[in-house]
């Protein structure tokens, strides 16, 4: 069961890298003092070097949400349900 434990986690942690990316480039962004929108690349030069078009790459990931934000959710149910259905064959035979 450990397996089927470690598959959920890495599904959710895959579902929710989109929104680990757009966190990650606001927070670079906006230490920097960069502009960030979905409207345009802005330039954002760091240490000399313009990363406006990676931040602006990072920030378009969000878009992935639409299709992984649900499949999370899907994940987290059936992971739930799973778990309950251990819990109560576990409560079930400790009766017997």
């Amino acid at each position: 069961m450990r397996w089927v434990r470690l598959l959920f986690f890495l599904v959710l942690i895959a579902c929710l890298s989109p929104v680990i990316a757009v966190a990650i480039a606001g927070s670079i962004a906006n230490r920097h003092g960069c502009t960030l929108n979905e409207g345009a690349i802005h330039p954002c030069v760091i240490d000399g070097v313009d990363y406006g078009r990676d931040l602006y790459t990072l920030a378009m990931m969000g878009w992935l949400m639409i299709a992984t934000l649900p499949v999370a959710a899907g994940t987290i149910v059936l992971w739930v349900v799973i778990e309950a259905v251990r819990w109560w064959r576990r409560a079930r035979a400790g009766r017997a």
